[in-house]
């Protein structure tokens, strides 16, 4: 898991550029997926948290499976609905920006 403290470091620092650049909270989102295999409530908490505390908008957004992508199968496999019959979703937020 230390790719996810790399990746929370380099999107702290990253959010740092923006705020020393004068951008604000209204300003600039930060998307994050929801939705995701094997994905929990805690991370999605944990996500919004980090965005927060940067100073930055989260920006929840649906995770999309497309077919014959690395992570379809595995959507398939732990999704409640039957997405071999839904060949592609909209994406959606949870809220508007």
């Amino acid at each position: 898991m230390r790719w996810i403290a790399r990746s929370r470091k380099r999107f702290c620092r990253a959010a740092a550029y923006l705020r020393e650049a004068g951008f604000d909270k209204k300003q600039v989102g930060a998307y994050l997926l929801v939705g995701l295999p094997h994905q929990s409530l805690e991370a999605v908490e944990a996500s919004i948290l980090t965005v927060n505390q940067n100073g930055l908008t989260p920006v929840p957004t649906y995770y999309t499976p497309i077919p014959h992508t690395a992570l379809w199968k595995e959507a398939v496999v732990v999704s409640p609905y039957d997405r071999k019959l839904i060949r592609c979703f909209p994406t959606m937020r949870f809220f508007p920006a």
